[in-house]
């Protein structure tokens, strides 16, 4: 007797993946926990935010008060990168807890750059024992200047940048503004150690 052949509709990977992706959705609704890992830019960015808005609508949904609510685990490994996704992601982390949201920031491997700003903005900052920090000034960028003035003018927005993420890094620690100062003046990158960054209030606890 011949046995017969599965056929699989055409468009049948297509939902697979949907499938995959639905099984991915659900998971990390349930373990309350988002993920950075590598570099910041445009789609991690959006990937972040979707994921702790979709955590977040759940339980708005499920109509469990803010006293009820289990805390949002955001886990950080990453070396930093472009400041716009970086800034887009604290607003994110920023809005969520003006609605009542605890979200909890956990650096693994390192948090530099970027990613050191998106780990202080949480409601409770954790690291591990080895975890390694940096904190600097913006680097350049360009948008296509040619001209001298559309220079100078580039300049003037990364100063402009840096002064609002001064204002953030003085928010969240007890870094201050001199000494951020400092980093600009001498164009230098900080690095800390679990027990500089507790000192300086840029995590709670080491775990």
């Amino acid at each position: 007797m011949t046995q017969k052949k599965t056929e699989f509709p055409e468009d049948f990977s297509f939902h697979q993946d949907k499938i995959l992706e639905a099984i991915k959705l659900k998971e990390f609704i349930k373990n309350r926990t988002v993920y950075i890992t590598g570099e910041i830019n445009d789609d991690t960015a959006l990937r972040v935010r979707y994921m702790l808005e979709r955590i977040a609508d759940k339980d708005v949904r499920d109509k469990i008060s803010p006293d009820k609510r289990e805390p949002i685990i955001l886990k950080i490994d990453s070396p930093g990168g472009c400041v716009y996704s970086t800034m887009s992601i604290i607003s994110t982390i920023e809005s969520l807890k003006e609605q009542g949201f605890e979200i909890r920031t956990i650096a693994l491997g390192m948090a530099m750059s970027g990613a050191f700003k998106v780990l202080i903005s949480g409601s409770k900052r954790f690291c591990q024992r080895n975890t390694h920090l940096m904190c600097h000034q913006p680097s350049s960028f360009e948008f296509g200047y040619s001209t001298y003035m559309d220079k100078e003018r580039n300049v003037e927005i990364i100063k402009a940048i840096w002064g609002r993420l001064k204002d953030i890094i003085v928010h969240y620690t007890s870094i201050s503004y001199t000494e951020l100062d400092d980093i600009t003046e001498k164009n230098k990158d900080w690095f800390f150690w679990p027990e500089e960054a507790i000192k300086y209030k840029i995590i709670d606890e080491i775990i």
